[in-house]
């Protein structure tokens, strides 16, 4: 700018030239050259989740959540607002979930570099074996064969040797 008056300044390097002259004609310039510290805000104003509830509840100094949802919840989106606007958010979105526990950081990094990382636990459920929903097959006997044969929930193919004369399996 030049001249007197108010001068906005943006963070980083400003330059002002005032210019002053005398009665007599004379002119001067004279330059200020302004740095304005880079905002260092980190904090977020909100961390949401679209299923379940973060526990604890969003404080912007507390940096470990936990989120808790059922077997039939398969992706959550985390959503992180900052305080102002010269903070940028990192890691935050629409992610898929395996059974058991799921891992996500959030960055918020400030204008001037700092950074604070918050961290979502997302455990999904498994199946409860007593729901009727479960159809996993726990064992099959066959005929003339002492030892059942036992099976791992999630597999589904099995090879057993049995002698000739076996001839039904339960």
């Amino acid at each position: 700018g030049r001249g007197f008056g108010t001068y906005r300044l943006t963070t980083g390097d400003n330059v002002i030239e005032i210019t002053v002259t005398s009665e007599t004609g004379v002119s001067r310039i004279y330059t200020v050259n302004v740095f304005r510290e880079y905002n260092g805000n980190y904090y977020l104003r909100s961390l949401t989740v679209s299923n379940g509830t973060l526990t604890p509840t969003f404080d912007r100094e507390t940096t470990h959540y936990t989120v808790n949802v059922d077997n039939d919840i398969e992706k959550i989106t985390i959503k992180g607002l900052p305080e102002v606007n010269t903070t940028s958010v990192t890691g935050d979105g629409t992610y898929s979930l395996i059974v058991g526990e799921n891992t996500f950081v959030i960055r918020a990094t400030a204008e001037n570099g700092t950074h604070l990382m918050y961290t979502v636990t997302v455990t999904r459920t498994g199946y409860d074996d007593s729901e009727t929903h479960s159809a996993e097959l726990q064992m099959i006997t066959f005929e003339g064969v002492s030892e059942p044969l036992t099976t791992t929930p999630g597999v589904y193919t099995y090879d057993q040797v049995i002698p000739y004369e076996a001839m039904n399996c339960h």
